[in-house]
């Protein structure tokens, strides 16, 4: 699975901050801060934190993706067995009136419009009527909708009193098992993405919090062994040399 950029970015802010404690452990009892945050234990701490965060990040990422992926594999047969569906109704003794009904809801469900986008001519002509010339979408093919909106569909065939298809996949019972099948897969990636969106809120804040976070911290390191070492001292170019880079806003 190919990682985002931030994830990335992420990751080696992680690195870059292991090696940085590394260097400053490895100067023994000559790095003595006496800020408790800068002290080889709270940076283990800090460390250890952001790596159990991250690992619980990439955890949720992977399942978020098995999840979405999932559902998308599940909805590949929609469109095509939504215009099965109509068909079998049409070619079934329904009125008029249903097949209208059934025809509004599979143009939703297709994400068609009922009636041709208006020229730039009939827009201007609506508005010298004093009618607003903006065109509401009739293309409502968010997941949500299309769940909704097949719903209504199966609903519309069991009350038909007509619809009663031979084959097993045109069935109302088929229909409504396909149908939960999409709900269950559209929970679980939902809650998976709000899994790791929580997860990503909380590594932003052991990562990039004012401070506390762990970039204001190697900040704080870099200006301790500036102070205690000086400038030109080898230790200081040596840890100057760690770089992080912030999340853009």
């Amino acid at each position: 699975m190919k990682k985002t950029t931030h994830e990335s970015g992420d990751a080696v802010n992680l690195a870059t901050l292991e090696s940085m404690i590394t260097e400053v452990s490895s100067y023994g009892e000559r790095y003595n801060p006496s800020k408790d945050a800068l002290k080889i234990t709270a940076l283990t701490e800090l460390l250890n934190k952001a790596k159990n965060v991250s690992a619980l990040v990439t955890e949720a990422l992977t399942a978020n993706q098995i999840a979405t992926d999932t559902r998308v594999t599940a909805f590949k047969p929609f469109k095509p067995l939504v215009t099965k569906i109509n068909n079998a109704l049409k070619a079934s003794d329904t009125s008029t009136e249903i097949e209208a009904s059934a025809d509004s809801l599979v143009r939703k469900l297709r994400g068609e419009r009922a009636s041709a986008r208006k020229t730039e001519e009939e827009k201007s002509t609506a508005l010298a009527e004093g009618k607003s010339g903006k065109e509401i979408s009739s293309a409502q093919t968010g997941i949500d909708n299309r769940i909704a909106f097949f719903g209504q569909l199966i609903s519309l065939l069991a009350n038909a009193g007509t619809y009663a298809p031979n084959e097993t996949e045109l069935k109302i019972d088929s229909l409504k098992t396909f149908l939960e099948s999409l709900k269950s897969k559209n929970n679980a990636a939902v809650a998976t993405g709000i899994q790791l969106s929580n997860l990503r809120m909380e590594r932003n804040k052991i990562f990039y919090d004012p401070v506390s976070g762990m970039l204001d911290i190697a900040k704080d390191i870099k200006t301790y062994v500036k102070s205690v070492f000086g400038s030109a001292s080898p230790e200081y170019r040596s840890i100057a040399k760690y770089q992080f880079r912030r999340k853009r806003k």
